[in-house]
């Protein structure tokens, strides 16, 4: 009996540590598989290219985390955020600092206050992504844009994808018009119709609403920096337009998707919304800009020219019904813009746009700039 009991307390021990040594291994191979987990989903991040949100901010910190939780909260594995504080006077800057301690992949840097332009440039500097996308901060990504942005890009080896947007005012949400044809795809050698677009040259296609914004889109870094492609930084209105006219002069392949990635909202307190009062000044010098780029394209035509008068002239009006309700007032410093030697230059050219363009052009010619004011004041007015 003794000798039974003792190989039977034999039999246990070694039962009890065969279990042991079940669990043990049992345990091992399962945070194994977890680490090898967690390497394949690391290296699947590695894997992607890197994507730079780049996001200028000033005086925003009331809209400012909205911005911030629709950059965050991106599935794309692969992305870096770059905020640019230009000179916040209010807590803006605050945020931005607490939420880069919580985000390895969010950089936060502070200048002073140079504008909009300058925040970017800043950004483009340190960027180290592939891809370049720009958000405002009183705006937002859609859910899984970067993804689908990307993904655009691969399907279509594109170097850069051109995106639809919602616009959001505080009444109602609304889809932008449709760009059309979906899909449609611009290569080099018709480029010229990418400048067209950007300064609404008339055109069977129709590439967006904000196609001259540089929101709404995923840019190739490498086009930008090989370039030395930046922001004029002299340029408060139009530098959109200036910085991709640049840029698409030397894409190679664009494509137009009429999937909806951006939202924008437009308050008074946005720049469009803001009355500018020395337009004018603003205007001629984005001109100058739009002059060499005309040359560097080799567009010899006078008609983006006096579309871009035309539009600018309906951007006066717009403005100053932002600061006067006078129509008195407006059509009296409509004529006085219209006198002005650079406007008057282009406006009294007929492009064969049609009677009415060719009616105001021989107003013009004549100098009976109030006459013209009246009647743009009114067109205008009548579909406030």
């Amino acid at each position: 009996p003794g000798l039974a009991g003792k190989c039977g307390l034999d039999g246990r021990r070694k039962w009890l540590f065969a279990r042991r040594s079940y669990i043990i291994v049992r345990i091992s191979c399962r945070r194994l598989y977890i680490a090898n987990k967690r390497i394949l989903v690391k290296s699947d991040a590695q894997m992607k290219d890197l994507v730079s949100i780049i996001i200028p901010v000033y005086n925003s910190a009331d809209v400012l985390k909205r911005c911030i939780n629709s950059a965050l909260s991106q599935c794309y594995p692969s992305l870096e955020i770059i905020f640019i504080d230009d000179g916040s006077t209010d807590h803006s800057g605050e945020i931005l600092d607490d939420i880069s301690q919580k985000n390895s992949n969010v950089i936060v840097l502070h200048a002073d206050n140079h504008g909009v332009s300058h925040a970017r440039n800043l950004g483009l500097d340190k960027a180290h992504g592939k891809w370049i996308m720009f958000l405002d901060a009183d705006d937002t990504l859609c859910d899984n844009a970067v993804q689908k942005a990307v993904d655009y890009a691969e399907k279509f080896q594109c170097d850069t994808v051109c995106f639809n947007a919602y616009k959001i005012t505080t009444t109602k949400t609304s889809e932008m018009k449709d760009i059309y044809p979906d899909g449609y795809i611009v290569d080099s050698p018709k480029k010229n119709e990418l400048l067209n677009a950007l300064y609404d040259y008339p055109s069977e296609n129709y590439f967006g609403e904000y196609f001259r914004a540089c929101w709404g889109k995923l840019l190739s870094s490498e086009i930008i920096q090989k370039n030395g492609i930046r922001f004029p930084e002299d340029l408060k209105i139009g530098e959109d337009a200036v910085f991709l006219s640049d840029y698409f002069f030397y894409s190679r392949k664009v494509l137009f998707c009429n999937h909806f990635i951006y939202n924008y909202y437009l308050t008074l307190s946005s720049a469009t919304g803001c009355y500018k009062n020395n337009l004018i000044s603003m205007q001629k010098t984005e001109f100058s800009y739009l002059y060499k780029t005309l040359a560097k394209y080799g567009i010899k035509s006078d008609d983006l020219k006096i579309l871009f008068w035309v539009k600018s002239k309906n951007d006066f009006i717009h403005n100053e019904f932002k600061n006067s309700k006078n129509i008195n007032k407006i059509i009296a410093s409509t004529a006085d813009y219209l006198k002005d030697p650079d406007v008057s230059r282009y406006l009294s050219f007929h492009n064969n746009s049609g009677i009415k363009s060719f009616l105001r052009a021989l107003l013009i010619k004549l100098h009976l700039y109030k006459l013209v004011s009246f009647i743009d004041v009114y067109n205008f007015y009548r579909h406030l």
